[in-house]
């Protein structure tokens, strides 16, 4: 159950290129405070005022955060900011390893298909010997079992049970849990690898509520030590934890800001080591700005930007009067006049990253055409200037600089009349879902790193936009045939067909995809890693004072 996202800044959800892709940028920063810390690192004391004294395994990281977390309990969460902590705390049968999409086996042994062909229905996973959560109890089948069957049960509408619908039975025997899944899905070892599948103890975690969060234990890298909803959250090296990629830090801090802006100012002042979520003007003045040390990290991200349209009502239910829309938008205009090209113009519902990609809209609507624009309403039957209401979710800062292009570019030759509406967001939801919006803003931020998070999700049954849209050949063939296939690279042409399909009768108009920075300061290494698809913050992988 990947999110609707309203936020024009560049929140950090499941995006981002592989990390071979990123790239670095070295800064030189001037802030207060930070020069003694340089001047530490310099004479050896390593972390400086983020961490203390300590470097490499011994040290601290401190990690600043603005975004909110809703519950601990992975039966409760599905937010970027509890699966911070949840995939620190907590195991998973399959994790993706830093810079590939392909799960690889965690808290499982092996993991596998157990029928033949196409009939990818039954899934199931060996664990590894030796498992225990942090407070000793030993992890079983049983308690993966558990885990899953309390998600279904509990049915939080915060947490991922609807990204689990498709379980039909969950059965453990011995050291083996096995899956049976009511049709095909060749994404459920991906699902499986996210911090929604995060094994819980049996015995501490109640089968039909959620546990408060700061009583959560796991088999993790990391104990949750303390947690605060507005501080400090502090995550301790787990001594039980039997896995891959070991902490190469002494534990790590996650500091809660109330904005990208003040956390960007806190690294900049040396009060933490890194953090993952900046808005434009904060990559602006870490690349401006001189004297001090400080690192920024770029990759391409998989966030995506969209305007959206009720196919079912008003003037767009016509299909002419939302391609007339496309042919006048303008992508390059919005990524370098309103986010300075922070973000990358996008073509497609699947963005650049992801297997699947194409460039659908770009070849149906290779430029911007007023006159076929024109041609289209007036054979509609449409009368230039068609009125319209374009409605985005307040809580950006560039919000506002957004929709005034986007009005701008349709109003382009007279062709419409927007006026702009603004909504808070959880209002903006219930209006969107109720059908009365006409033409609107969001973005999309996906679960897993695959296509079909980026295609069903958002057109079936008029998808998680609600735009009531919905194409047979879609939702019936093309959808069910990309899901039969374990290569993913095999099911391309379909999520070709998809994309074209939809391109041609636009219930979306995609327009950018993020990119993904980090930033951090200069003592601490790794930060990289988490600059790939899926997303993951490896804070497991970075380590300070080197």
């Amino acid at each position: 159950m990947a999110r609707p996202s309203p936020a024009t800044t560049l929140p950090r959800k499941r995006f981002a290129l592989a990390f071979r892709g990123s790239r670095r940028i070295t800064t030189m920063l001037a802030a207060t405070g930070l020069a003694a810390a340089v001047a530490a690192t310099a004479a050896g004391c390593g972390a400086g005022a983020a961490g203390g004294k300590a470097s490499g395994k011994d040290a601290r990281l401190v990690v600043g955060s603005s975004q909110d977390v809703v519950s601990l309990d992975p039966a409760g969460s599905y937010d970027l900011g509890s699966n911070t902590v949840i995939q620190g705390v907590f195991q998973t049968l399959l994790e993706f390893p830093a810079g590939t999409a392909t799960p690889r086996p965690d808290a499982a042994k092996s993991c596998g298909w157990q029928n033949g062909g196409d009939d990818h229905t039954v899934y199931a996973c060996t664990l590894r010997g030796g498992l225990a959560f942090s407070n000793g109890d030993p992890l079983t089948a049983e308690d993966v079992a558990f885990t899953f069957q309390r998600i279904k049960r509990i049915a939080s509408p915060t947490g991922p049970a609807q990204l689990y619908s498709g379980i039909k039975k969950v059965q453990a025997d011995g050291e083996r849990v096995e899956f049976t899944l009511s049709s095909a899905d060749a994404t459920f070892p991906s699902k499986l690898a996210t911090g929604s599948a995060a094994i819980v103890d049996h015995r501490v975690f109640p089968a039909d509520k959620l546990l408060p969060d700061r009583k959560v234990i796991g088999s993790g890298r990391y104990t949750l030590a303390s947690f605060s909803r507005t501080g400090d959250t502090r995550l301790d090296v787990n001594p039980r934890f039997k896995g891959s990629d070991k902490p190469r830090n002494g534990g790590v801090t996650l500091r809660h800001f109330a904005s990208p802006a003040a956390a960007a100012a806190a690294l900049r002042a040396g009060k933490i080591d890194m953090t993952d979520r900046l808005d434009a003007d904060d990559v602006q003045k870490l690349r401006a700005q001189s004297g001090g040390s400080v690192q920024l990290d770029q990759g391409t991200g998989t966030q995506t930007r969209m305007i959206a349209f009720n196919t079912a009502h008003g003037v767009f239910a016509s299909r002419s009067a939302r391609q007339a829309a496309a042919h006048l938008i303008d992508r390059d205009a919005i990524a370098q006049d309103v986010y300075r090209g922070t973000v990358d113009p996008l073509y497609s519902l699947v963005p650049q990253g992801i297997a699947g990609h194409t460039t659908a809209f770009a070849d149906a609507y290779p430029k911007v055409d007023v006159d076929a624009a024109r041609t289209l309403l007036k054979n509609a039957g449409l009368h230039a200037p068609v009125p319209i209401t374009y409605t985005w979710a307040t809580g950006s800062a560039v919000g506002p600089s957004e929709a005034a292009l986007i009005k701008k570019q349709l109003e382009n030759g007279g062709l419409f009349s927007v006026t702009v509406r603004t909504m808070p967001w959880n209002a903006f939801l219930k209006a969107q879902a109720a059908g009365k919006l006409e033409a609107y803003n969001i973005g999309w931020s996906p679960d897993y790193p695959d296509a079909d998070n980026f295609t069903s999700a958002l057109l079936v049954d008029g998808g998680a936009f609600h735009t009531g849209w919905n194409d047979r050949r879609i939702t019936g063939t093309l959808i069910p045939e990309t899901m039969a296939e374990t290569d993913r690279a095999s099911a391309a042409t379909k999520f070709a067909a998809i994309q074209q399909r939809t391109a041609e009768s636009v219930p979306m108009i995609p327009i950018w995809q993020n990119k993904q920075y980090i930033a951090a300061r200069s003592d601490v290494v790794g930060a990289e890693w988490t600059l790939d698809t899926t997303g993951i913050l490896r804070y497991w992988l970075i380590a300070k004072g080197h």
